[in-house]
């Protein structure tokens, strides 16, 4: 049982640590913001109030999503 735990732990921390690299790629505070609210938080774009165009929190979401696959090596 302990093997497991060890070997579930090795890939979350696997996990945690593409999340933070694809989250550095981020430009700017604003698109961070706008990353912690809508992929994190799960708050619709609609609902959040951030100086930026739905066009580019599209963008912003689509680069972190592609970062994010490419640093957990599924694409």
């Amino acid at each position: 049982k302990a093997e497991r735990l060890i070997v579930r732990q090795e890939r979350l921390n696997i996990k945690i640590k593409a999340i933070e690299q694809a989250w550095n790629t981020m430009p700017d505070d604003t698109s961070k913001e706008f990353i912690r609210l809508n992929m994190f938080e799960r708050v619709p774009m609609n609902y959040i109030i951030l100086p930026m165009s739905e066009r580019s929190m599209k963008r912003r979401r689509h680069n972190f999503l592609t970062e994010l696959a490419k640093n957990l090596l599924e694409i």
